[in-house]
């Protein structure tokens, strides 16, 4: 699937290396954009905007302009051919329209990456390129923050310790898009099957967040060897209530796909509050140290086939990025802290 991003009202090719944040010349300093449109005008092409849109009775406008109101379709087309169906009518958006916040890290290596040369850039999508695949582009992902709404429990996987990018660290399952999927929805609902054994149709599933991620996850730790454009969706469901024994919770409803992940655990609302809360102090530049605070207190990981381990709540308030550091991913502690927002806000 290949990200668009339209921010001078022709869409161009989201480039490896180069910073989403860069593309709508955005300074260092700007970690997130409070709203942005995202759509899918095919089931293998993603497309950004930071025009706003309203609803009418009839389908979504886009306010001022179209997004594609200045395309020049010719142009567009002989330059990608991902583009050759899309046209004026194919970009009416209706319900594959919406309206979502994004965010970076602070440390995001593609500030850097974004500033070098053409050179650069392309000595690098060389460097890590292979037969079999390239990197020219931004590559684009999904990832499913599962929410038990019985119990306020969030499902997060821990990557497994091999694997090239973030090990060992805790995330919202997910992954990347595959040609056989039929589109976005399709792509969220069969990576959370592969990782977990949980199936939910597509119906369950809806985008409440974006995260733009690059691997390494410093410049000091080497130069990015993955960029992502993250779609979090977010499902609701009731798969048990508050008095369910571990047997239910975990072994009734998983099969861990070992290859890639390692434990799986159902997080607590008052542990994600606390990370939530941890990130704030951060923001406003308080000295905070939670993890001293919880060297004794735990919770559940499930390592598949009948198989658990407590793990202490200081991994979940580690901010050690350090490769194979157990920790919750960035992405994933900035998708919690939106989930939790949102909760409060719909109280």
């Amino acid at each position: 699937m290949k990200l668009f991003i339209d921010s001078c009202g022709k869409p161009l090719a989201g480039e490896f290396g180069c910073s989403i944040f860069s593309h709508f010349k955005l300074p260092d300093n700007q970690n997130h954009i409070d709203s942005v449109c995202i759509s899918f005008p095919k089931h293998d092409a993603v497309m950004l905007s930071m025009k706003k849109y309203i609803p009418s009775e009839e389908k979504e406008q886009i306010v001022e302009t179209n997004l594609i109101s200045k395309i020049d379709e010719k142009e567009v087309k002989e330059n990608d051919p991902i583009m050759n169906d899309i046209t004026t009518s194919s970009l009416e958006f209706g319900k594959n329209l919406f309206q979502l916040k994004i965010e970076r890290s602070p440390n995001c290596p593609l500030k850097v990456t974004s500033k070098w040369t053409k050179e650069q850039l392309n000595q690098l999508r060389e460097s890590i390129s292979t037969e079999t695949r390239r990197f020219d582009f931004v590559q684009v992902a999904v990832s499913a923050l599962v929410v038990n709404t019985p119990t306020n429990e969030v499902l997060l996987t821990r990557r497994a310790k091999h694997m090239r990018s973030f090990p060992n660290v805790f995330v919202a399952p997910g992954g990347g898009i595959e040609e056989c999927d039929k589109d976005i929805f399709e792509s969220v609902s069969r990576e959370l099957f592969e990782e977990t054994g949980l199936h939910l149709t597509r119906e369950f599933f809806t985008p409440i967040y974006l995260w733009e991620s690059a691997f390494p996850t410093t410049i000091q730790q080497g130069n990015p060897k993955r960029h992502h454009l993250v779609i979090h969706f977010l499902a609701n469901v009731n798969l048990f209530d508050k008095d369910a024994s571990l047997k239910e919770k975990y072994e009734d409803l998983f099969k861990l796909q070992a290859e890639e992940v390692e434990g799986i655990s159902w997080i607590p609302i008052n542990l994600v509050e606390l990370m939530v809360n941890q990130d704030n102090l951060i923001e406003s530049e308080t000295s905070v140290n939670f993890s001293n605070d919880y060297n004794n207190t735990y919770f559940d990981v499930y390592l598949g086939e009948g198989k658990f381990e407590k793990s202490p709540v200081k991994v979940l308030l580690s901010l050690d990025s350090t490769l194979g550091n157990e920790r919750v991913s960035t992405g994933s502690r900035g998708l919690l802290k939106h989930w939790f927002r949102l909760k409060k806000e719909s109280r």
